[in-house]
């Protein structure tokens, strides 16, 4: 019998609670395909975070007084500039942290990544040091998050043309789908949108009876449409070439039209295969 085949391609993202500060730096969680999805390589203080394919970005949950340095002066989401009285404390500077703000660590100096850890480490705004200067760093507290997510394809995150890298799997194949619970900074995407995750479960070519899973973290509530949209697929007729569902290039993310036009962003997703002989 005929079957359309789904292509996935893997999008890294990871979330945490700034952690205490020590040695004037934040010290991530070393990510990983599990938690994280993504590997990103090792990143020196020099190089600059534009030509990586991911992003460090910090989400205010408190405010904080000459926190952030002054490399950053426009909010990450709105565009807004972080002294603007109109929208924010008239009495705050640029260089006060606002609740609810968001920072993209876009200079060079700002973070550093550990040789071969995957250990994304954060400077402070307070003392130079390894991983970021006075000018680069943010000081963040423990309620605060850090986001650590993957928008383009690029050799400074792995796996590349390696198993988990991505997925062609015949539709047919589709022998589950799951709703997971998602609550990694706060269940919040750093605009403040509401997440949730999907795991759709295939049956694996391979002779042992295991699976391989697409874990799809998406705009909250949207689990209904999304079985939807993969049943669509699955009954497709669509034989001459691979249903295109996620994937990133070189230009960043592509997500199929029959997705984003159900109001899905898809934000993160992370491919575990089975056995493979």
């Amino acid at each position: 019998m005929k079957t359309p085949y789904l292509y996935f391609g893997r999008k890294g993202y990871y979330v945490q609670n700034a952690p205490s500060v020590g040695s004037n730096v934040f010290a991530l969680t070393a990510i990983t395909i599990a938690n994280g999805g993504m590997l990103p390589v090792q990143k020196a203080n020099t190089v600059d975070p534009a030509t990586l394919g991911f992003r460090v970005v910090h989400r205010a949950v408190d405010a904080a007084d000459d926190a952030r340095g002054t490399d950053y002066t426009n909010d990450f989401v709105t565009g807004i500039a972080f002294d603007d009285a109109t929208a924010f404390d008239a009495a705050k500077n640029a260089d006060d942290i606002q609740a609810g703000q968001v920072t993209n660590l876009t200079s060079a100096s700002a973070f550093i990544v550990g040789d071969d850890d995957q250990i994304v480490t954060i400077g402070n705004n307070v003392a130079a040091g390894t991983a970021g200067t006075v000018a680069s760093g943010l000081t963040a507290t423990t309620n605060d998050f850090f986001y650590v997510e993957e928008f383009e394809f690029n050799a400074a995150v792995l796996p590349i043309a390696t198993l988990g890298a991505d997925l062609l799997v015949p539709a047919n194949n589709l022998i589950g789908i799951e709703s997971l619970a998602y609550t990694a900074g706060g269940g919040v995407h750093y605009d403040g949108t509401a997440l949730d995750k999907t795991r759709l479960i295939f049956e694996s070519g391979d002779a042992d009876r295991s699976v391989d899973t697409v874990d799809i973290l998406h705009t909250g509530g949207k689990f209904k449409d999304l079985c939807e949209v993969i049943g669509e697929f699955v009954n497709s007729t669509q034989y001459d070439e691979s249903i295109k569902v996620h994937f990133l290039d070189a230009d960043g993310q592509n997500t199929h039209e029959h997705i984003t036009n159900r109001g899905i962003t898809i934000f993160g997703v992370t491919i575990t295969t089975g056995n493979r002989g």
